[in-house]
């Protein structure tokens, strides 16, 4: 830690006091500038904090604003600069006490080096039911994205819209007495016929549980196109498990459902796919 400067003929002209964890206490000589604080360290006049090659150090409290940046060492504290800077030095910002009589006062310079641990840090564990929620997660995500895309593509589609997980139970038990959109809001009408202007209430609106399941539904009933026909295609689909829930317009009775509905268009395009109450 530099205490003087001197100039080439010997006049002194940098001299400071500091305090124990490297804040300057008093400037006797400041004719010239001298950035250099604690072993590794360099004074950054904008922020006031020394930056120690890895990370930034703040004086005024002896510890670092972050931990160890790729985790080398550092103990148990990763702010920490060393328990006694009196009585040993830190150059890389990456000791810890070494164990033993590491942490004693030391009247020579140690070599940080013996020091770090240069192991890989362990790795985060997560148990299995996390590790298969996170699965859960992106595959719902890939499936939305899949669907939205497929939605887009077909001007008349609207099965995300309408029926998409991400829609609630709540919004679809609206939908069933008002025939608001559960997505945009909107009042659905009639556009002919008789009723022309009237509200266009369905008499069941329900919602799929997952967008994986959504989204498997419409490949099925692509694949019975492929092999069928468009009659079978429009069938109701057995999934085997229950796949969705909503409200029948007739009482407004609640239930859950295992089928589902798709529709396509002469290209085998998805126009909607519901669940099948």
């Amino acid at each position: 830690t530099p205490q003087e400067l001197t100039s080439a003929d010997g006049n002194i002209v940098w001299s400071a006091h500091y305090q124990a964890y490297g804040k300057i206490t008093r400037l006797d000589v400041g004719t010239v500038d001298n950035p250099l604080r604690f072993q590794g360290q360099y004074y950054d006049r904008e922020s006031g904090l020394h930056y120690n090659r890895h990370r930034y150090y703040n004086p005024d409290n002896g510890r670092y604003l972050t931990p160890d940046p790729v985790k080398l060492a550092g103990g148990v504290n990763g702010y920490l600069y060393v328990p006694n800077p009196t009585g040993w030095v830190d150059p890389l910002g990456l000791n810890a006490c070494p164990g033993g009589d590491g942490c004693k006062p030391s009247a020579t310079v140690q070599d940080p080096t013996k020091n770090v641990d240069h192991a890989e840090p362990a790795l985060p564990q997560t148990t299995r039911a996390q590790r298969q929620a996170r699965i859960d997660e992106l595959a719902e995500a890939n499936a939305y994205s899949r669907l939205k895309e497929m939605e887009q593509a077909l001007p008349r589609a609207h099965f995300l819209e309408k029926h998409g997980a991400q829609t609630t139970l709540d919004a679809q038990l609206e939908r069933v007495m008002t025939a608001k959109n559960p997505t945009t809001g909107e009042i659905e009408r009639h556009v002919d016929g008789r009723r022309v202007g009237q509200p266009k209430i369905p008499s069941a609106a329900t919602r799929y549980l997952s967008h994986r399941d959504q989204l498997n539904a419409i490949y099925r009933a692509q694949l019975i196109l492929r092999r069928t026909n468009m009659g079978k295609s429009r069938e109701p689909i057995d999934m085997g498990k229950e796949i969705g829930e909503g409200y029948k317009r007739a009482n407004l009775e609640y239930g859950k459902q295992t089928k589902a509905k798709v529709i396509l268009d002469t290209d085998g395009k998805p126009i909607t796919a519901y669940t099948d109450f």
